[in-house]
């Protein structure tokens, strides 16, 4: 079965305002340190576009810039349709190391209402310290789960694993379910790091592909090779517009879309592969050609299965 048609992102992960098939178009009031080549382009002028995110007030992002516990939850339960952008003042600390006059307490304080966070055993949060990506993909899941306890099966991740996850560690769950569902990114060496200091770039990459993954479209690495047929009696045309996809039915047309830049190409699948770990298209050097420099290799792409709006019946 293709890929697309075992999607099972629920439809409740986010809100509707959030919702969209297309990506953004980038205008001049992009913020002025995240422009075309930025690892994070798309993700995170498409979130902006959709108010899901903000910068600082000298117009910059900072996407390189690690983000704290308090910052990653405000975010994220933004993000997942937990909570609006204003909630009721707490009655008290929800944390010894969260005063009620910080900017940050109310999202705590109901974040822990609804057992999204717990904190730590000596009843701090440690609100300014760095997250890693293991914490912050069991606060994603916790918030969408708080919003509908169905909308995650994480028996569809169990059989998902990676080198640096041991299948009992508190954090598998959320890790293999991210990977089986191209929610982050996975090395050539079958590992994610979950251990990793966020930046603000890759949680708004997370969101992002969470945002286009319930519109049906995967997410991988997309590099290029020689020979892929692509006709009868050629076998080693790379100047067709091809690609190899691992399950997708041969004549399958896919619209890749390199994130870093916003260029898209549409392709056909005719052969299959690739088969390293976190590698999901195998393009032809043409179509690697229009959406990257083939000097690069290897890019970080969104895809979909493409189909064209039919046209307009005429009376």
């Amino acid at each position: 079965m293709s890929k697309f048609n075992s999607k099972v992102i629920a439809a409740t992960l986010l809100i509707p305002i959030f919702l969209a098939t297309n990506l953004p178009i980038v205008s001049a009031d992009n913020f002025t340190d995240v422009r075309e080549g930025n690892a994070y382009f798309v993700p995170i002028s498409y979130l902006k576009s959709k108010n899901i995110i903000n910068g600082y007030d000298d117009g910059t992002f900072k996407p390189n810039q690690q983000i704290n516990r308090a910052e990653a939850l405000k975010m994220l339960t933004l993000a997942s349709g937990v909570f609006k952008d204003s909630l009721p003042a707490p009655k008290e600390a929800p944390f010894t190391d969260t005063p009620i006059s910080e900017w940050y307490t109310e999202y705590l304080a109901a974040a822990k209402d609804k057992k999204i966070i717990n904190g730590y055993e000596d009843g701090s949060f440690k609100p300014e310290s760095p997250i890693n990506l293991a914490e912050t993909l069991k606060m994603y899941f916790e918030a969408v789960k708080s919003v509908n306890p169905d909308s995650i099966n994480f028996e569809d991740g169990a059989n998902f694993t990676f080198i640096d996850t041991a299948p009992d560690s508190w954090y598998s769950q959320y890790t293999s379910y991210a990977g089986a569902h191209d929610l982050v990114e996975i090395y050539e060496d079958n590992t994610i790091n979950p251990n990793q200091i966020m930046t603000r770039g890759y949680l708004a990459e997370i969101i992002y592909r969470t945002l286009l993954s319930k519109e049906g479209s995967d997410f991988g690495n997309a590099t290029y090779y020689f020979g892929i047929p692509g006709k009868e009696n050629d076998s080693n045309d790379q100047e067709l517009m091809v690609t190899a996809h691992k399950t997708l039915p041969f004549g399958t047309i896919v619209e890749v879309t390199n994130i870093a830049n916003g260029k898209s190409v549409k392709v056909k699948v005719t052969d299959r592969g690739p088969f390293g770990a976190g590698r999901v298209l195998d393009l032809s050097k043409k179509a690697f050609a229009k959406i990257a420099s083939p000097s690069e290799g290897v890019v970080n792409v969104e895809y979909h299965e493409y189909k064209p709006t039919p046209p307009t019946p005429t009376k």
